[in-house]
């Protein structure tokens, strides 16, 4: 090699290396306690000291905090928030019932309109408390994400998720919602935790393309979760008598402090790291790709070779192509993928090759609500088919033009291998606070029958 060339190789090594992908870093903060006021506090230090820093932090804040803090005239607290991001922990975070077991029907429409009604009075409160025009991300409390939040928080203009969909990975869709999952306690930092190595945990990081640094402000000044001395499992004090947990060593919390500075500024001098924020995230987002009939042969040949999320020509959901197909079966051109929805039951397939006329199909992908959850059967002609029958049948009708279609049997939800931690969820395995009443598998199968909604980017 000519030391010309050895000059351009360098010249691009180096530019390789300028241009290679930085893990984006962002910081969140569980923004929960209204019931005890050093709490008020412990939110005012962080916000600042993040400031200082240069980090935007992103808050999700519970709504009811926010009239508390206004009753408790700390306008203080609420002005810090201003410099960050903030989004909606529901309206009472722990209080029973809970989000979740406020939404814990079995009529989906109610299930629709209680959670409606909860999130747009918390969503009411943060505009109000932060003067902002919308809020645009959610979390839902402890593990307390369920089926029916992300159909509501996107009918409220919301697009993310941060650390809701149990076992979520970045930049993956499921239930209308784009997870930001949370992947390291901040809390660690906390005497008498020893002070990690910095160095060697961001070479860690430096290796991975997302790090979501979370916390929960309480944790700052008391020693256990403030819902745990006052929520587990039912509602343990009377309304606004609270229990205060018990209070950390102030000498604990400075050095806290401290820790969490050296790592922030350590981040911000880095040049492998992007410290980011949801709404730099939110701003990224691409439009939807607009799907025609023409993209259809492919898409199809996609999920025959593999029944789950597609990555060409763009990232679609399964109930994305259903909807195209449906769409195009009844005469439309185009189709732009947005609400995307899975069942409320199991689907349940043929048992054996059943034959069906194309004008039997399209009679009976008419009466589909394609802005509710699939059917999980169809009936064609006096027929019973599965919902991934007749997803196959359209794209066969589509493709051949054929007066009828047989369709054999088939999986219906599709494999849980891209999203293996949905596959087994339980609520009543994570968060303590959840109720012993509340109905544990209806939950947690309508959470994995969104299974259709999975995409990523």
């Amino acid at each position: 090699m000519t030391v010309r060339k050895m000059a351009f190789a360098a010249i691009a090594a180096v530019a390789c290396l300028a241009c290679a992908a930085k893990t984006d870093i962002m910081v969140f903060l569980d923004t929960e306690d209204y019931t005890d006021p050093v709490s008020d506090d412990a939110i005012l230090e962080m916000a600042n000291l993040l400031q200082e820093e240069g980090v935007v932090g992103n808050f999700d804040v519970v709504g009811f905090l926010v009239q508390r803090l206004i009753e408790s005239r700390r306008f203080d607290v609420l002005d810090s928030l201003r410099n960050h991001t903030v989004g909606s922990q529901s309206l009472y975070h722990s209080l029973h019932p809970t989000e979740c077991e406020y939404a814990a029907v079995e009529d989906a429409r109610l299930a629709y309109r209680n959670m409606l009604e909860y999130e747009a009075t918390c969503v009411g409160m943060l505009r109000a408390g932060f003067g902002l025009d919308k809020i645009e991300y959610m979390t839902g409390p402890g593990n307390s994400f369920i089926y029916i939040a992300g159909h509501v928080c996107h009918d409220m203009g919301m697009k993310v998720g941060l650390s809701n969909i149990p076992g979520g990975t970045y930049k993956m869709w499921y239930a209308n919602l784009l997870n930001l999952p949370y992947t390291w306690g901040i809390e660690s930092l906390i005497p008498p935790n020893p002070e990690p190595d910095f160095k060697t945990l961001l070479d860690k990081w430096a290796e991975k393309p997302y790090m979501g640094l979370a916390m929960h402000p309480n944790m700052m000044r008391a020693t256990t979760f403030w819902d745990l001395v006052n929520y587990i499992s039912e509602n343990h004090c009377e309304w606004r008598k609270w229990k205060a947990a018990p209070r950390r060593k102030e000498a604990d919390v400075k050095e806290f402090y401290r820790r969490v500075r050296k790592l922030m500024r350590m981040l911000k001098s880095d040049e492998r790291f992007n410290v980011t924020d949801v709404n730099e995230c939110i701003a990224s987002i691409k439009p939807r790709r607009t799907i025609v009939p023409a993209d259809m042969p492919a898409l199809e040949a996609a999920l025959k070779a593999d029944f789950g999320p597609v990555s060409a020509p763009a990232s679609y959901c399964v109930a994305d192509v259903f909807q195209a197909a449906a769409k195009f079966l009844l005469g439309e051109k185009e189709f732009t993928p947005d609400l995307a929805l899975g069942f409320l039951d199991a689907p349940v397939g043929v048992k054996e090759p059943t034959t069906i006329s194309s004008d039997d199909l399209r009679k009976a992908v008419a009466k589909i609500d394609l802005k509710w959850y699939l059917p999980s059967s169809i009936d064609v002609g006096g027929k019973a088919i599965g919902p991934a029958d007749c997803l196959f049948a359209m794209l066969e009708v589509l493709r051949t033009g054929a007066k009828s279609v047989t369709v054999t049997p088939r999986e219906q939800l599709g494999s849980f291998k891209h999203f293996p931690k949905m596959e087994n969820f339980r609520y009543r395995a994570g968060w303590p606070i959840h109720s012993k009443d509340l109905p544990d598998e209806m939950l947690s199968n309508r959470l994995r029958y969104q299974l259709w909604s999975l995409r990523f980017e």
